[in-house]
């Protein structure tokens, strides 16, 4: 569970893992360079090589990422 001050995270993503994060409060993410904007509650699902990152929202963002497998595959 992570707290992100500006809601913000560089823009990243995974060689091997898939990622499902949660966002409790809501939020906005941008994925392959698509944003999204989310609900309470709602999820993305991302699988290896999907770039995601946070940079454009307009409130702090509480999220739950759960990476499988847990590895450090993280590419900027």
């Amino acid at each position: 569970l992570s707290f992100l001050p500006t809601g913000r995270f560089d823009k990243h993503h995974h060689s091997k893992s898939n990622e499902l994060i949660f966002f409790p409060n809501g939020g906005k993410m941008k994925v392959n360079n698509e944003l999204y904007t989310l609900e309470e509650w709602d999820g993305v699902l991302l699988e290896p090589g999907d770039t995601h990152g946070l940079d454009i929202v307009d409130k702090d963002t509480v999220h739950l990422a759960i990476k499988m497998p847990d590895i450090n595959d993280k590419i900027s």
